[in-house]
């Protein structure tokens, strides 16, 4: 498939987030060729066999910011539980972490699920904007129609008025 027939850019991403929760969820490995990828040089994927497409542009490939900052940052999740699973397993690392190592792992988790609730409100709220601007924009826009129904009915009115006092008229021909 060439680069014309890719997803847009959302569904791109969206179809990585998806891929990678489902890698979490069965509990399965990231392919091989991946496995040491950054976040960041994970927006070069690509398998055609797995709907997975690059995302060039580090605008779109913005955790910070972006339109698509809330699924960058569960894609990051998603990547950073897939590395930890994949690392291999010691007698010493199958062991119960201390807890100064889970409330690290913890703590960092936390931040990003609350940057991603932070973008997912910000999200919501410029949703809300757009869509209270659009009704806005749709009643001015009846009213505007309404209005000119009423002064086109006039007008047909007044034509059939002028059209009915010429007829009256003696000598004159309608045309």
């Amino acid at each position: 498939m060439d680069e014309t027939e890719w997803p847009d850019v959302g569904e791109r991403i969206l179809l990585r987030k998806d891929y990678l929760e489902k890698l979490v969820d069965q509990a399965l490995e990231l392919p091989e060729e991946w496995q040491k990828d950054s976040f960041t040089k994970s927006s070069q994927w690509h398998r055609d066999d797995l709907g997975i497409y690059p995302v060039s542009s580090k605008r779109d490939w913005n955790k910070k910011s972006g339109e698509h900052r809330s699924f960058l940052v569960l894609i990051d999740i998603a990547l950073k539980k897939l590395r930890a699973r994949s690392r291999p397993t010691t007698v010493e690392t199958s062991k119960a972490l201390p807890l100064g190592v889970r409330v690290a792992r913890l703590t960092e988790e936390n931040k990003a699920l609350t940057a991603a609730l932070g973008n997912a409100v910000t999200d919501w709220h410029e949703a809300r904007g757009a869509l209270e601007l659009a009704n806005k924009d749709a009643v001015t826009r009846e009213a505007l129609l309404e209005f000119t129904q009423r002064q086109l009915s006039e007008a047909e009115a007044q034509v059939r008025a002028l059209t009915t006092k010429l007829l009256a008229r003696d000598g004159l021909l309608l045309v």
